[in-house]
């Protein structure tokens, strides 16, 4: 017999929360940023907590309702855990954001441009290397001034709109029924590169950020994680690690990192501090004396995995 979930969910579709410049031909356009929400029904008559989720991609492709395939292995797509994050009490929002081929405009919403660290870029370029090419699209040099403004501008435009889609939720709590003052932000690969951007190179003031696949890239985030420090929790696993949790409506087998956050004291977020959250804080302070040793914390092939069935 089937377990019913906690909550029947309900979708809203292309909810606009902001505009983003981009290049079409050579030429600066705005397009509109949008986004999914996922509402729990009946989940009472307190505000929701808030998961709000940035897909991956190496910031050249993705999408906030689908999955797709990296090296033969198949990406949960968000909208899955997004709706499993709903059946559980959360209100689970899923964003669109600018990415590469659209040669994104960076306009500094959101960030101190002294927290900026362009040269991080080289971190990621073994995978964007890859996906251009899988794309068509032509290679880039980072020892270009030009493509390394290119590529720096498309991960800090990522931030700027993740930024903004959490001003935008903040903005229409009410509307939705949540908590402002209780939002995480998650993601794997960019948008786990854009979650750890945002909570600890920002003054979104989110409560936490949980990160499959994940780097410094982008902004100085070793200044802001310390010992003893307000800063928001930080949820870290491997990304090959797999784990048998499904939701029963869905069918998703989902990874430790979304299982830890779900399944400790869920919904409220106390379960935020668990032993779990020490892995990415450890490594970034160990990291101070050598940066490019947390580069290895970000395996870009280790996608969460959809089950069959």
């Amino acid at each position: 017999m089937t377990e019913e979930p906690l909550h029947r969910v309900e979708v809203t579709r292309d909810i606009v929360y902001a505009e983003g410049r981009i290049r079409v031909d050579g030429q600066e356009a705005v397009r509109d940023l949008w986004m999914d929400a996922y509402l729990p029904k009946g989940a009472g008559e307190d505000p929701l907590p808030v998961v709000i989720y940035t897909h991956g991609g190496a910031f050249h492709h993705g999408s906030p309702r689908t999955g797709y395939r990296v090296d033969g292995a198949l990406s949960t797509s968000p909208e899955h855990y997004c709706r499993l994050f709903a059946e559980l009490g959360y209100a689970c929002f899923a964003i669109n954001y600018r990415l590469g081929p659209e040669e994104p405009i960076a306009s500094g919403i959101g960030y101190d441009e002294q927290r900026v660290e362009r040269d991080t870029i080289a971190l990621m370029m073994d995978r964007v290397s890859i996906i251009r090419q899988n794309l068509g699209m032509r290679p880039l040099d980072v020892s270009d001034p030009k493509d390394e403004l290119l590529l720096s501008d498309t991960v800090l435009s990522a931030t700027e709109d993740l930024w903004r889609a959490i001003d935008f939720v903040r903005s229409n709590a009410i509307d939705f029924g949540v908590d402002p003052d209780r939002i995480v932000l998650g993601g794997f690969s960019a948008g786990a590169v854009t979650s750890l951007n945002v909570a600890h190179g920002t003054d979104a003031g989110v409560a936490g950020a949980f990160m499959l696949s994940t780097a410094p890239i982008g902004l100085n985030i070793f200044e802001t994680v310390r010992e003893g420090s307000s800063a928001p929790r930080l949820l870290f696993s491997r990304a090959n690690t797999i784990c048998p949790v499904r939701s029963p409506a869905s069918k998703v087998c989902c990874s430790t990192t979304m299982t830890s956050v779900l399944t400790t004291n869920s919904p409220g977020f106390r379960g935020l501090d668990i032993s779990i959250r020490q892995g990415l804080r450890r490594s970034v302070l160990m990291a101070r004396s050598n940066r490019l040793k947390i580069a290895s914390w970000h395996l870009w092939t280790g996608q969460p995995v959809t089950a069959d069935g």
